[in-house]
């Protein structure tokens, strides 16, 4: 099987993009069944693949009537997601450039029955509006009802995570000190993503407060391990730390991968994600 596949990135995320906007709709499931298996996509996406040199996400573009188009989320085990902010940006601009106007609009599973997020050009590179984050325990979902403000879970110096929805799950740790956090240590990112107060896994933040306007923040995400930046989970750090008070509505998120600009606006409860944006190349690559 042949794949033209684009490199992109954002904030450090690495993604794969395959644009299949060229087929019709209908046979999108039948596209993502067949080419673009999960075993073909591990392949894809894995670090020592010579071609690809490996991905956080392999996002597949297809049409849809009501946006630019409809991006399919998949983590580099193969596993599917419905919101990833730093791709979402990453193929807006692209969307953007291609289409020569100043925004761009895309659907995920994560916005099937709402409007589709629209990204804008940022003097960082691009911005995407995320909607509002989900408190309630339905919504993130969690297993059981608790208060999602501090949730019953100690791990070593992670303790009572607040629970949040960005499209996808999150829980978020405020720590004293995020270098001194070992996902690998005891299979402590694995374990966290798989608790059983998360029945569909959890993307998991670690936040360390240095100011009112900043944060900084390491995740470790479901089905791609911790990544250099995670566009959902910056938005989850600073809905945590608003709703306790610890940061300002305005912040910026410093990640290893590079500063996310975003801003929680009260009038509509929309979060705002701002950062760079690399387009990169056009591959071809054959699986056999």
């Amino acid at each position: 099987m042949e794949y033209t596949l684009i490199t992109m990135s954002g904030a450090g995320n690495r993604f794969l993009v395959a644009d299949e906007r060229a087929m019709f709709t209908q046979d999108v499931t039948n596209l993502l069944q067949k080419k673009y298996s999960a075993a073909a996509i591990r392949q894809l996406s894995a670090p020592d693949n010579p071609a690809t040199k490996g991905c956080d996400q392999f996002l597949i573009l297809s049409n849809t009537q009501h946006a630019d188009c409809f991006m399919h989320i998949i983590n580099a085990d193969g596993s599917t997601v419905d919101a990833c902010g730093n791709a979402t940006r990453a193929v807006g601009l692209f969307l953007m450039h291609e289409h020569g106007r100043s925004e761009a609009t895309i659907h995920t599973n994560a916005t099937a029955n709402h409007s589709p997020l629209t990204i804008r050009h940022h003097a960082l590179g691009a911005e995407v509006d995320m909607g509002s984050p989900q408190f309630e325990w339905q919504q993130i979902p969690l297993a059981k009802p608790y208060d999602t403000s501090s949730l019953p879970i100690k791990t070593g110096a992670l303790a009572s995570p607040t629970a949040i929805s960005m499209g996808n799950p999150h829980m978020v740790f405020f720590v004293s000190d995020v270098e001194a956090i070992d996902f690998q240590k005891d299979n402590l990112g694995e374990a966290l993503v798989h608790h059983p107060l998360y029945p569909e896994g959890a993307n998991i933040g670690a936040a360390q407060l240095l100011d009112r306007q900043t944060i900084k923040l390491r995740v470790y995400e479901r089905g791609a391990g911790e990544t250099l930046a995670c566009g959902t989970g910056a938005c989850a750090a600073l809905a945590a730390a608003v709703r306790h008070n610890l940061t300002d509505r305005h912040v910026t998120i410093q990640t290893r991968g590079g500063n996310l600009a975003l801003r929680w606006e009260e009038e509509n409860n929309h979060i705002y994600l701002a950062g760079a944006v690399d387009i990169g190349k056009t591959i071809h690559i054959n699986l056999s």
